[in-house]
């Protein structure tokens, strides 16, 4: 169950990025950093157990948020392009 939770965050994380327009003001890069964090902090922490899962959790968080804020900063990139 803890697995099949941990997948739907993700995939509803994940499709939240994927609108063409800003909502209220919030850009891409912006919901791309928060929800690549939090899906990266989720993965990290189903791995390891004591200090190794907190330490693969904010590993993922940092990655994740890096990652998301890249992919979002495109989708800006591409959208300010198109209009």
């Amino acid at each position: 169950m803890k697995k099949l939770t941990i997948f739907a965050a993700i995939a509803l994380i994940a499709l939240a990025g994927c609108g063409q327009n800003n909502i209220g003001g919030v850009s891409n890069a912006t919901v791309g950093t928060v929800g690549g964090g939090l899906a990266g902090g989720l993965l990290g922490s189903t791995i390891g157990g004591g200090n190794g899962r907190l330490l693969a959790t904010g590993i993922g968080a940092v990655g994740g948020a890096v990652a998301g804020n890249m992919i979002g900063g495109n989708m800006d990139n591409k959208n300010n392009n198109q209009q």
